[in-house]
């Protein structure tokens, strides 16, 4: 499988073996494209596969399972760890055995993110069966057929492909009761605040939607969630801080900020993709609007995403305070939408600035 990434165009990093000949596990380079990853690596490693048995006796021949899943992912002495690898790990363990020579396992985070929205012609979503793997769901394809037919192209949106990113979301509280000269210098405010958070976040200062009272923010592949989720958060407080000390209560900027990770596709009116709906629906839902009418000296309410809460805030990267984040359910009855996710208004609890000692 080490070959078949490489001829996939992925070089990927130190593999890692897992109990000896069983396996192993390799950290894919940030950037990549995971819906061609998805499609082209499972095909080149049938293809190899095929020429490997074809020269053996059956009782000689190899029956590969392979294991995707995304998350964060740091090397070690030992190869790759983190969130990421020891999920692909445990799905290659614990999805069913099956007497195909190629199974492919995807988690279900990569299935709903890529297969489903149907980003490559390859990956078809009646071709994925859903399993148990360890008590987790999980998404498998069996290949009986190790000879594929070459792959299609790439379903493309109107400026790319899909690509895996942070997605940011502010919103002012109160806009639309302000008046109009008002509405627009809070329109300058949260330009201001949130171009201030990026910089501080060493993130571009680049806006990639707005809408009235909110804005949308892309960050780069590649980025560094431990770092720039902590100093994103940190950021948007202090830039807050600074444009409200000077104002009247009645024109403070107050803000709900969202932030989701997943699958974005560029087009020719901004981003499209579940990952971008989620951080607006978390962004519209009621415990989040709830927050800042509870907490009236407040001017911030953050609600994450469930995954990125479990792979960077519970950690406490850079002095994140886990114990100020507490899940909440988010339902808007009327957009079909129902997560649950985790709630933070800063000041609640004792904070420190990025990197200091908790």
């Amino acid at each position: 499988m080490r070959t078949a990434l490489t001829e996939a165009g992925v070089r990927p990093h130190e593999t890692h073996l897992l109990g000896g000949d069983s396996g192993w596990s390799a950290a894919l380079p940030a950037g990549a494209e995971i819906a061609v990853i998805l499609s082209e690596a499972p095909r080149r490693g049938r293809l190899l596969l095929a020429g490997y048995n074809e020269r053996r006796v059956p009782a000689a021949r190899l029956r590969i399972t392979v294991a995707f899943a995304i998350g964060p992912a740091a090397e070690g002495l030992l190869g790759p760890f983190g969130p990421g690898p020891e999920e692909a790990e445990r799905l290659g363990r614990t999805a069913p055995s099956s007497t195909a020579p190629f199974t492919t396992v995807l988690s279900a985070a990569l299935y709903e993110g890529y297969v489903a929205p149907e980003f490559h012609a390859d990956l078809v979503p009646e071709d994925f069966q859903p399993v148990d793997a360890g008590g987790a769901k999980a998404w498998l394809h069996r290949s009986d057929r190790l000879g594929d037919p070459a792959p299609g192209a790439v379903r493309e949106g109107a400026q790319g492909v899909a690509r895996t990113a942070l997605c940011v979301a502010a919103d002012i509280k109160g806009w639309s009761t302000r008046a109009v000269p008002d509405q627009i210098h809070a329109q300058h405010a949260l330009m201001e605040v949130t171009r201030a958070a990026l910089r501080l976040a060493r993130l571009p200062e680049r806006i990639e939607q707005t809408a009235g009272d909110s804005v949308l923010v892309i960050a780069p592949s590649g980025i560094d969630e431990s770092t720039v989720i902590p100093d994103l958060l940190y950021g948007m407080r202090v830039a807050l801080r600074t444009n409200n000390r000077v104002l009247v209560p009645s024109a403070r900027l107050r803000l709900r900020l969202a932030l989701t990770r997943g699958p974005v596709v560029p087009g020719p009116a901004g981003f499209g993709g579940d990952a971008v709906i989620s951080c607006f629906r978390l962004l519209d839902a009621p415990p989040v609007k709830r927050a800042l009418v509870d907490a009236p000296e407040a001017d911030l309410a953050v609600i994450i995403s469930t995954d990125l809460y479990r792979d960077v805030i519970r950690h406490g990267f850079r002095g994140l305070r886990p114990e100020g984040f507490r899940r909440v359910r988010c339902e808007l009855p009327g957009k079909g939408f129902a997560e649950d996710a985790w709630l933070h208004v800063p000041g609640q609890v004792a904070e420190s600035a990025p990197g200091a000692p908790v």
